[in-house]
């Protein structure tokens, strides 16, 4: 079986897997999976995710007070060097405003949604490798960071098959759950997206001045009903709505990731056996660009409709960032950051000091200028 293995990595059809315990295999899996879970009940049509979204745009005008209290508390912990507090008020206190930036960024990618439909998947792909380095801080302290990279190759490549796996069971086990032009129509309605009658004039009902569909439910299962002259081309009224094909394959995209950062981390095993010096990243990089194109053009065969370009484009951005963010990681980094803080600090230490000052004595006038203003004005 080792040898089957060892074949198996050569041809990239798996990463590298690190031999270690069935005990810390099955503890690292379910770090890897505790996210992976949350977002695909969180964003995919398997789960919440169609209520998530018509949530997210009833309340989408939180968005920049969220994004105000994200700039404070960022603003707050530096300027009063909240990484300096030492006693037990101070640690709590921070917790309590890292806690509080964690829920206000996840509320923003939420209702930033609304908008960009894959920014969701942009932000899971980007915090996994953020999640995994949080778990190594709370359950495996005194493990360093390139031992513990060194064991999640095999736990993110089991959870990403998992999560595809899962995701193909329930396509399968229901038409309804297919991609097809009935499933885009009934996402699309949930949705709350807004069909577009110009090319589909016909599609139109000139009576009710709605379109010439509706959703059914018998049985508690969901259908559609067309009326007379109307068929299934007209689910194009809502080639411009993303957020229909985004709801249903999301755990497979984020399944995809998972896979994609189980080879990124295999990479940073050290190559103690001819089997890792004999792996190239170039393969594994030309490699993942074949299979991504050929995701974009399937999609496009399917009928997705558009920005699937636009997403891909930034889907593979948070790939690479996100394997960047694990590399990063990865390294022993104390001793370079502590150096550049300490010259940074000798070079500008005055300066600095000097515009905190400035920032602490002056920047509450123009805020409560803008409070009263803001108080008038909802007067």
């Amino acid at each position: 079986s080792l040898d089957l293995q060892h074949k198996l990595e050569r041809l990239m059809l798996i990463p590298r897997i690190k031999d270690i315990s069935i005990t810390k295999f099955s503890k690292i899996f379910l770090e890897c999976a505790a996210l992976p879970i949350f977002f695909v009940l969180t964003f995919s049509a398997m789960a919440f995710g169609e209520k998530i979204t018509i949530w997210s745009r009833k309340y989408q005008s939180y968005n920049i007070p969220l994004v105000y209290s994200i700039i404070g508390i960022i603003l707050f912990c530096y300027l009063f060097d909240a990484q300096r507090w030492k006693s037990r008020f101070g640690k709590n206190l921070r917790t309590l405003l890292l806690s509080t930036l964690f829920l206000a960024v996840s509320l923003m990618s939420i209702f930033v949604s609304v908008d960009h439909p894959y920014f969701s998947l942009c932000t899971f792909t980007v915090l996994l490798p953020v999640w995994l380095y949080a778990c190594r801080y709370i359950f495996f302290r005194r493990k360093s960071r390139e031992v513990y990279v060194s064991w999640l190759s095999g736990p993110l490549f089991v959870t990403g098959l998992i999560v595809i796996a899962i995701w193909v069971y329930w396509t399968t086990r229901d038409r309804m759950n297919q991609w097809n032009p009935k499933t885009k129509i009934i996402y699309s309605e949930e949705s709350q997206c807004i069909p577009d009658f110009s090319s589909y004039p016909e599609c139109l009902n000139s009576t009710t001045n709605q379109s010439c569909f509706s959703i059914e439910v018998k049985n508690g299962i969901r259908d559609i009903s067309y009326e007379k002259g109307c068929d299934e081309k007209c689910a194009a009224v809502y080639d411009e709505c993303f957020h229909s094909f985004v709801l249903w394959a999301w755990p497979l995209v984020a399944g995809t990731s998972l896979i994609f950062l189980s080879f990124a981390s295999a990479f940073l095993i050290p190559e103690e056996e001819e089997i890792g010096k004999s792996l190239k990243p170039s393969s594994f990089i030309k490699m993942w660009i074949m299979l991504l194109f050929g995701m974009w053009v399937a999609a496009c065969v399917s009928g997705v409709g558009a920005r699937l370009t636009e997403s891909l484009i930034f889907f593979v951005f948070s790939l690479v960032l996100s394997g960047i963010l694990l590399v990063i990681g990865a390294m022993n980094l104390q001793e370079t950051t502590q150096q550049a803080q300490e010259k940074v600090t000798e070079s500008y230490d005055d300066f600095l000091d000097m515009m905190e000052s400035l920032v602490i004595l002056f920047a509450p006038i123009p805020l409560t200028i803008y409070l009263a203003l803001s108080f008038l004005n909802q007067g």
